[in-house]
């Protein structure tokens, strides 16, 4: 950049005329500027709002069936014989459990031992070492001059190792190879097959085992034991993990109860995250009269839609229930009520009592997961999906008097005034066939047995109600997955609508930066111009001011 001498010879300070004429010409860019933040931080805010609603779909994930809710818990009476861990797939019970064995592996220590660590193993040459493991053999090479340091290096190195530690003990001024197996079970043993005679021979100080129990007296006979080459056993007790830690006569109990408190903290957590996106949610959209500001987000309906759709699924009854047939169908019946602030609220002891009176009942409200049931035997429900929509289905089924196989039949879908008879028959099963809201509903039919019934000659109808259930969590759980959807759910629409504001006037921004540019510079151009034709002028001025002085002097010489 040149140096400027701003207003040398008119006196003007043309810089400060630039930047105020600058100052005022930017001002298109600085509404651009703001606009491009404004849509910024609308992007931010849908930012905010993905976050909350991933925490949610994540929760509601784990909880949107009754398998994932139903939790039990594992108590023993002496924890320091046994433990115990329930799964979801636990009955509850009690048994008894005897320990009469744990397992253990096998632990070979060599028997003489050597005087140094530094002592060298063989030293005639190179010699193999070879071990059996677990039913596999392996050698490893003594090279001359090796240390028993070297010998367990070259064990627990070898690529092909099937599962033995080496390590070395000291031990009455001598040190001592160890091998020992990482299986337990009495299967996992060793066997030193090739020793030079500087090692020498192993002594066994620990044998390889499985654990032996008896478990509500099973198997009868003082011999006979479950064995198990494990001392955490997963598959005595269906749905339980038992921890054998140490051996005794006595029968230890075991007790599987329901854990209502993991109910319990899944739907508080639940409710939390309700609260946190509708607070969110209520921010960003607000408009405050009092201070005149408004959130981010005011005004937007797609925003609130969201909200108002998920506020909808605890107002009413849950799709697919019978208040004739469940035990609760509204979530208020568990103590889950929305105030009119739009605060989800929970009676903690409303819930409790629920779980004590149906216990099946309250999961099913919650995670009923498209379970479902058909008012005729000879109709039976067999699946839905998660494609299949929840809600009141009347069926009819159309069989053959002459054989009973299934013909035809319809599906009268929740709010449909016509029957759709569209659907796929094969074996006696109806299935709704794709693009349809029972679309992978799956029936079995039966015929009843019954004569013609003054229809088509030799066929005979017959009309169930199918309730297709779905609980409250996985209605919320389909309303923010739509919502997350890469293509076309309200996050990403918004996200991409934004994006392409803020690109837009990003490109118009540096279009404007550029023209400012050259504005700036042709307006320093023209008070350059004009600053040299001033200093023009003014060494002409000179020279005119000192011919009028020269011929003021010829006058005053010709009048003297």
């Amino acid at each position: 950049m040149g140096i400027s001498f701003s207003g040398v010879n008119s006196g003007i300070d043309s810089d400060l005329i630039v930047e105020q004429m600058m100052a005022a010409a930017s001002m298109p860019l600085f509404r651009l500027q703001q606009r491009q933040q404004e849509w910024s931080a609308k992007n931010s805010a849908i930012d905010q709002i993905e976050g909350l609603l991933n925490s949610i779909k994540s929760h509601a994930a784990g909880m949107d069936t009754i398998a994932e809710l139903r939790a039990t818990r594992a108590i023993t009476s002496d924890t320091t014989i046994v433990t115990a861990t329930g799964s979801a797939t636990a009955i509850e019970g009690s048994h008894t459990v005897i320990v009469n064995q744990l397992a253990r592996a096998e632990r070979e220590v060599q028997t003489t031992g050597v005087a140094t660590l530094e002592t060298v193993i063989y030293s005639l040459g190179d010699e193999t070492f070879t071990y059996t493991y677990n039913g596999t053999q392996r050698s490893v090479t003594i090279l001359e001059d090796n240390t028993l340091e070297d010998l367990v290096e070259s064990i627990n190195s070898d690529d092909g190792n099937p599962g033995l530690g080496a390590s070395v003990l000291q031990y009455d001024g001598a040190y001592h190879l160890v091998l020992a197996g990482d299986d337990t079970g009495s299967s996992a043993t060793i066997t030193v097959d090739t020793s030079p005679a500087s090692i020498g021979a192993f002594t066994q100080t620990q044998t390889a085992q499985s654990s032996q129990v008896k478990v509500d007296g099973w198997p009868v006979g003082g011999g006979d034991w479950i064995e198990r080459d494990t001392n955490a056993l997963t598959d005595v007790i269906p749905g339980v993990t038992l921890n054998l830690l140490s051996v005794s006569a006595d029968p230890v109990t075991v007790t599987v109860s329901r854990n209502t408190s993991q109910v319990s903290n899944d739907v508080v957590n639940f409710v939390a995250m309700y609260n946190g996106i509708a607070g969110l949610i209520k921010d960003l959209t607000k408009y405050d009269p009092e201070t005149e500001t408004s959130g981010v987000l005011q005004g937007d309906s797609i925003v609130n839609g969201l909200l108002s759709e998920i506020r909808m699924e605890f107002m009413g009854q849950a799709l697919g229930f019978d208040g004739s047939e469940d035990g609760y169908t509204i979530a208020a019946e568990l103590g889950i009520e929305i105030d009119e602030e739009g605060v989800m609220t929970l009676d903690a002891d409303v819930l409790a009592d629920a779980m004590t009176d149906d216990y099946v009942g309250v999961l099913s409200l919650l995670g009923a997961n498209k379970t479902g049931r058909s008012s005729i035997d000879e109709i039976s429900y067999v699946s839905g999906s998660d494609e299949t929509t929840a809600g009141v289905y009347t069926v009819q089924m159309t069989f053959d008097v002459s054989d009973g196989s299934l013909v035809g039949g319809s599906f009268l879908s929740p709010g449909s005034a016509t029957p759709n008879q569209d659907v796929d028959i094969e074996n006696g099963v109806m299935t709704g066939k794709f693009g349809y809201t029972e679309q992978e509903l799956t029936l079995l039919g039966v015929w009843d047995g019954q004569p013609e019934d003054g229809g088509t000659p030799g066929f005979h109808t017959q009309t169930a109600t199918v309730h297709v259930r779905q609980g409250f969590v996985g209605r919320v759980l389909e309303t923010v997955e739509a919502a997350l959807d890469d293509q076309t759910g309200m996050v990403s629409t918004k996200k991409s609508h934004y994006s392409a504001q803020i690109d837009a006037i990003g490109r118009n921004i540096d279009r404007k930066m550029e023209w400012l540019d050259r504005l700036e510079i042709r307006y320093k151009a023209e008070y350059a111009r004009m600053e040299a034709m001033l200093a023009r002028l003014d060494s002409q001025k000179g020279a005119f001011e000192a011919l009028i002085m020269q011929v003021d002097s010829l006058q005053a010489a010709r009048n003297d």
